[in-house]
C-alpha cells in the first residue's frame, strides 16, 4: 500500500465521473418501480425501517452512556509496575512532534519502566527526523527507530516498531496524540485485573476545535461516538472495537495473532475483530485519554474520512459472511457485529430518500411506506438522535470534569448537514471500493500543529 499526504490536489473530472456513475447506479435502483409500482412501496419501507433502527440505537446510547465509567482496580502493593512501550509511527509529523512528545514527559510512570519508541520514515521530507532525535538525546528513554521500506500507512510502521519494543505492554499511539499523565498507568491496573484482557481501548479527544469551524464541528461528532457509541458498546455487552488514534495491548497478543494487516485501511478495526474472534476481551475506557489534533479544514477531512470508509468496507468484505460461525462471541455480539459491519454501506442507501421524495412529489409513484401513521414519529426521532447523543455527552463530561468550549454549541445545530456530507464521502469510498476496483492508498492526514500545548 502506497502513501500520499493528503491535500487539494483533488480532480475534478473524477469527481464529475464519480457523479455520473452514482446517477446511473441510483436510476437503475429505482427503475423497476416505474414498471411494478409497489416496489416503490418496498423500497421506502426499507428505508423506513433503517432510519427507525438508526433512532433506536442512537437512543440506546444516549441512555446506556450514562452509566458511570468503572475505574480499573488498583494495583497490589507487592506487584512492581510492568514495563511499558509507547510506540509512534511518524511520517511527516513536524508540525505536532514537538507538542505530542512533550506529553511523554508528564506521563505519571516509573522512568525506569518506560521506553518511547518513534518509528519514523526514511521518506520524510521534513523535520521529523531531527525532532525525534533531538529528545533521544537529552532523554534515553526515546527510542527512534528508523524505517527504510517500500509500502507505507500506520500498519506498515507499527509492525516494523513492534520488534524493537521490550514492553510487557505496547501503547500504540498516533504521532499528534498527547497522553493524560495518569493514562498509562490506567491502562496497566486493567491489564493486571485480567489475564484475558489483550487491550484496552481509551477516549481521544479533540484539542483543536478553535483552529476551524470544521475541527469544532468535528470534536463535537468524535465526543457523540467515542463516548456515546463506542462506550455504550462496553456497557451493552456487544461488539467492542478500538478505532481511533490509540489503544494499549498486552505485548503478546502479537505473538499469538501476528502483526496488523497493513492492505486493510482500518487495519486497526481489523486487528479488533481478530482478538474477540480468538476469544480474548478487549476492553472500553474512556478514563483513558489522549487528546488529539482533528483536521482542521475540507481537504484532510475529505481524506481522512474517505480512507476510514473504504477501510471498514474492507474489513466489511473480509469479515461479515463469517460473523455467525465465530464460536467465542456471544450471540448479542455476533449481531452487534453483523449489525455494524453491513451499516458501514447503509449511508449510501440513504441517497434513496431524495429522489424517492421527488417520485412522491411529482405524482410519478406511490412512495409511501407500509408504517404511514408512523413515519412522522421515525423521522423526528432520526433528525433528533445525533444530536440527543451529542448533548447526552456534553451533559456527562461537563458532570466529569472534561473541559469543554461554548464555542462547540452552534456544532449541534450544524450537526445534520455535516453528516450529509459523510454520505458523500461514504459514496466516494462505495464506488472506489465495490465499483471502480481502485488500489488502496493510505492518504496521510494533515495537521496544522497550532495548538501548542500538551493538551486541550
Amino acid at each position: 500500500m502506497d502513501v500520499l499526504a493528503s491535500g487539494g490536489r483533488g480532480k475534478r473530472r473524477e469527481a464529475v465521473w464519480k457523479l455520473l456513475i452514482a446517477l446511473g447506479l441510483v436510476a437503475v435502483v429505482l427503475a423497476p418501480g416505474f414498471a411494478f409500482p409497489l416496489y416503490f412501496r418496498v423500497l421506502a419501507t426499507a428505508c423506513f425501517v433503517l432510519l427507525a433502527l438508526f433512532s433506536v440505537r442512537a437512543f440506546i446510547a444516549v441512555v446506556a452512556s450514562f452509566k458511570p465509567v468503572q475505574d480499573p482496580p488498583e494495583k497490589p502493593a507487592d506487584v512492581p509496575w510492568p514495563r511499558v512501550s509507547v510506540l509512534v509511527p511518524a511520517y511527516n509529523e513536524e508540525a505536532v512532534l514537538p507538542r505530542a512528545m512533550a506529553s511523554m514527559l508528564e506521563v505519571d510512570y516509573p522512568s525506569e519502566n518506560i521506553e518511547f519508541v518513534y518509528v519514523y520514515e526514511k521518506k520524510c521530507t521534513d523535520r521529523t527526523e531531527d525532532i525525534i532525535l533531538g529528545y533521544a538525546e537529552r532523554d534515553p528513554r526515546f527510542k527512534p527507530v528508523l524505517r527504510d521500506e517500500q509500502g507505507g500507512g500506520k500498519a506498515a510502521a507499527t509492525n516494523h516498531g513492534i520488534p524493537h519494543c521490550t514492553g510487557d505492554f505496547i501503547v500504540s499511539l498516533d504521532a499528534d496524540h498527547a497522553l493524560e499523565p495518569g493514562a498509562v498507568k490506567r491502562a496497566v491496573r486493567w491489564f493486571l485485573a485480567d489475564a484475558e484482557l489483550m487491550c484496552v481501548k481509551g477516549r481521544c479527544i479533540g484539542m483543536n476545535g478553535d483552529e476551524s469551524y470544521l475541527a469544532n464541528q468535528i470534536r463535537v461528532e468524535r465526543d457523540a461516538i467515542e463516548k456515546g457509541d463506542i462506550y455504550t458498546r462496553q456497557v451493552t455487552k456487544g461488539f467492542t472495537f478500538f478505532g481511533g488514534g490509540q489503544a494499549v495491548f498486552r505485548a503478546t497478543v502479537f505473538d499469538e495473532l501476528g502483526l496488523m494487516d497493513p492492505e486493510i485501511m482500518v487495519e486497526d478495526i481489523d486487528y479488533s475483530i481478530r482478538i474477540l474472534e480468538a476469544g480474548h476481551r478487549l476492553r472500553i475506557d474512556p478514563g483513558v485519554r489522549t487528546w488529539e489534533e482533528n483536521p482542521p479544514d475540507l481537504n484532510g477531512w475529505w481524506a481522512q474520512r474517505k480512507r476510514w470508509a473504504r477501510g471498514w468496507m474492507q474489513v466489511t468484505n473480509r469479515y461479515l459472511g463469517r460473523v455467525f460461525g465465530m464460536k467465542n462471541l456471544s450471540l448479542f455480539q455476533r449481531v452487534d457485529m453483523a449489525h455494524t459491519l453491513a451499516y458501514v454501506v447503509i449511508p449510501v442507501g440513504f441517497v434513496l430518500l431524495l429522489p424517492l421524495d421527488l417520485i412522491h412529489r411529482f405524482g410519478l409513484g406511490d412512495t409511501s411506506t407500509f408504517f404511514a401513521d408512523w413515519q412522522s414519529y421515525v423521522w423526528t426521532s432520526f433528525m433528533l438522535a445525533p444530536i440527543a447523543l451529542a448533548s447526552a455527552v456534553w451533559i456527562q463530561d461537563r458532570r466529569d470534569g472534561v473541559r469543554h468550549d461554548l464555542r462547540e454549541l452552534p456544532a449541534f445545530l450544524t450537526l445534520w448537514f455535516y453528516l450529509v456530507g459523510q454520505t458523500v464521502v461514504f459514496w466516494s469510498a462505495f464506488l472506489e471500493e465495490y465499483v471502480l476496483r481502485k488500489p488502496s492508498v493510505y492518504v496521510k492526514t494533515t495537521k496544522s500543529g497550532q495548538r501548542k500545548g500538551t493538551t486541550a
